[in-house]
């Protein structure tokens, strides 16, 4: 690994945190319209809706039932809101990741 492309992936991981996106805080009931994506391989995989700003949105696996027949299509869902806070083994913090829990489908395509 070079010493540019070093510095390159730390400034990335610094400004990680500085480009967090989120409709509503933790707790709060939020809309979202995107494509259904399913992620990661058995038995990890996970639901994703990834909405028009390339931003992802994860589906608990209790809600996963509610998806599992609109993979790759957009959709609109009504969810809890969860933020994690997700911090490397060294203590260094890389960003939020959005948790919808109790996930109603609100929107589909036939």
């Amino acid at each position: 690994m070079t010493r540019a492309y070093r510095r390159g992936v730390i400034a990335a991981l610094l400004l990680l945190p500085l480009c967090v996106w989120a409709r509503g805080q933790a707790d709060d009931v939020v809309e979202v319209t995107g494509r259904v994506r399913l992620v990661g391989n058995v038995p990890f995989a996970e639901f994703v809706i990834t909405d028009a700003n390339e931003q992802d949105w994860y589906i608990d696996t209790d809600s996963h039932p509610v998806l599992a027949t609109y993979e790759q299509r957009v959709i609109t869902v009504r969810g809890v809101l969860e933020l994690l806070d997700l911090v490397l083994a060294n203590g260094r913090r890389v960003g939020m990741r959005r948790v919808l829990h109790n996930v109603r489908l609100v929107e589909a395509p036939l």
